[in-house]
């Protein structure tokens, strides 16, 4: 019976760890993808063909368009 509650706090411990990691994974994400779109708009501000700055930042067109546009 103890040992049942001990892998029961386990599993939490380890679903716990999972998420954190997760979270810390996505934050990484969003602050790569910031950076992304900030540069894209700085290569557009220098004249910079959209074709140009999605090979640059190597995303398709189409999500160099959004990066672009993006209204942050």
């Amino acid at each position: 019976e103890i040992s049942l509650g001990l892998v029961g706090s386990e599993m939490c411990i380890e679903t716990e760890y999972k998420k954190s990691k997760n979270a810390r994974k996505e934050s990484q994400k969003q602050k790569m993808i910031r950076r992304l779109i900030s540069s894209a708009k700085k290569l557009c501000e220098k004249g910079m063909a959209l074709l140009d700055i999605a090979s640059r930042l190597g995303v398709s067109l189409s999500t160099a368009k959004r990066y672009v546009y993006s209204p942050t």
